[in-house]
């Protein structure tokens, strides 16, 4: 699976230097060329291809190695360009190239370098691979680790599993670091500060709101991240009245400009 993720990120490469008005037509409208190309790298098309065709393009692939798939992909996605132009959706575009490929016939012929306009020098795509391999091996590792975070954080508070997801979509949004570097996405008061008075409007006080992003910063960064968040969101959201109130700082504020159960 990881090389199909892999090669789809190449293809995706090539697709931006031989094809720009496509590439930028699949990215104005989200679609997602690996919804297509991954099932095909997964079976070296097998499974929609006519057996002749296929078995041409697995000689081939023995022959010059696993390049010339992504170049069959490259070729075929180039050359209907045209009605892709058209489409403006995920299944559109995978119905129509899926039709496409059962119609692709090669007769007794050896699939060769004339056929394929777009040649890539296996080196070239041997070096892709090994940076790619990087990214998504990387982004696996986030996934499975978001995943990980998400459950923790419902095992461990009031929020419903939707409530969750909602919460950490927005807190991805807000966050001041990417997962892309391998950090763990974080935020700093300077974010926290209109995101607490959106979901607590009444709560105008510049020196309360500080206090208390002081008081969720468990590891003392100066920035929350996810768990340190959601923790302190139950406590303030779900907790008892007793749980809510201890944490306020009595002898710095006046509690009578605090509602907290706003």
């Amino acid at each position: 699976m990881e090389g199909a993720l892999v090669d789809t990120e190449i293809l995706e490469d090539l697709l931006k230097q031989y094809a720009p008005k496509l590439y930028a037509h699949f990215t104005n409208c989200d679609i997602k060329l690996g919804i297509f190309s991954i099932p095909q790298y997964l079976t070296l098309f097998a499974c929609k291809l006519p057996k002749e065709t296929t078995f041409r393009i697995w000689d081939c692939m023995l022959y010059e190695g696993s390049k010339v798939v992504v170049e069959v992909m490259l070729e075929f996605i180039c050359s209907n360009q045209d009605e892709l132009l058209k489409r403006r959706d995920d299944a559109d575009v995978v119905t129509f190239l899926n039709r496409q490929l059962m119609q692709i016939f090669i007769p007794e012929v050896a699939l060769s370098r004339n056929v394929l306009v777009h040649g890539i020098d296996q080196k070239s795509l041997e070096d892709a691979r090994i940076k790619y391999t990087k990214i998504v091996s990387q982004q696996a590792k986030n996934q499975s680790n978001q995943t990980m975070e998400l459950l923790e954080a419902h095992m461990n508070t009031q929020f419903s599993w939707g409530e969750v997801k909602s919460i950490y979509k927005q807190f991805l949004y807000l966050s001041d670091s990417t997962t892309e570097t391998g950090d763990l996405p974080k935020i700093s008061l300077s974010t926290f500060k209109p995101l607490i008075r959106h979901v607590f409007p009444k709560w105008t006080n510049d020196e309360f709101v500080s206090w208390l992003f002081k008081a969720m910063d468990e590891n003392k960064d100066n920035n929350l991240d996810f768990r340190e968040l959601i923790t302190g969101l139950n406590t303030l959201c779900k907790g008892q009245s007793y749980s809510r109130c201890v944490t306020v700082p009595i002898k710095d504020l006046s509690l009578s400009q605090i509602s907290l159960n706003s």
